[in-house]
């Protein structure tokens, strides 16, 4: 009894440190919750041609032979020779900065972009619906995709940057609608 009065003091500190080390070793550290934001979306490039960032001036020899052909409301629109023929791609410029660009593919499925991209935010009619084709729109990942409603080979793939689909269907989507457009009858 001598001893453990004559060392209280030491036996307690003791004490006390050997419940503070259980402490930390049986109770997690607190996670502390990140307030960082989540990465604005890169817009996709398409050999070398950003939309978004890429300008007039900077485009890639990459691209091949170009040739301005259309300027509209302050809107210049490149068309691009594809190799092997066919339709041109295009690329759209405003204020000498690449907005647009409408690649011509002519290959590919469909169903590569909704395993990329998951489903579409949008399924659109436009101008080859004669045809069987819709777009399909990813406006967040700044892809857009013209495909055949049923056997899904892809005519042309969009890249611009990305944004809401609200934004994309005011800008470029203008000529879609979510119902096909009914012909006419004589």
């Amino acid at each position: 009894m001598q001893f453990i009065k004559k060392h209280f003091v030491i036996i307690s500190l003791a004490f006390v440190a050997s419940i503070l080390v259980a402490i930390k070793i049986l109770v997690p550290a607190p996670t502390t919750v990140s307030s960082t934001p989540s990465p604005i979306p890169k817009a996709q490039s398409w050999n070398g041609v950003v939309p978004g960032q890429t300008t007039i001036q900077n485009l890639p020899e990459s691209i091949g032979k170009s040739e301005a052909t259309l300027n509209q409301n302050g809107q210049t629109t490149y068309e691009v020779e594809r190799k092997g023929g066919g339709p041109p791609h295009e690329v759209i410029t405003q204020n000498n900065t690449v907005e647009l660009v409408k690649d011509r593919v002519l290959s590919g499925n469909i169903s590569t972009f909704k395993n990329n991209y998951g489903e579409p935010e949008g399924e659109y009619f436009g101008e080859h619906q004669s045809v069987g084709f819709k777009t399909y729109v990813w406006a967040k990942d700044g892809v857009a995709v013209v495909a055949h409603e049923k056997e899904g080979v892809i005519f042309e793939v969009w890249y611009f940057q990305p944004t809401t689909l609200q934004v994309f269907l005011s800008t470029w989507g203008k000529g879609l609608s979510i119902e096909p457009e009914q012909k006419s009858g004589y």
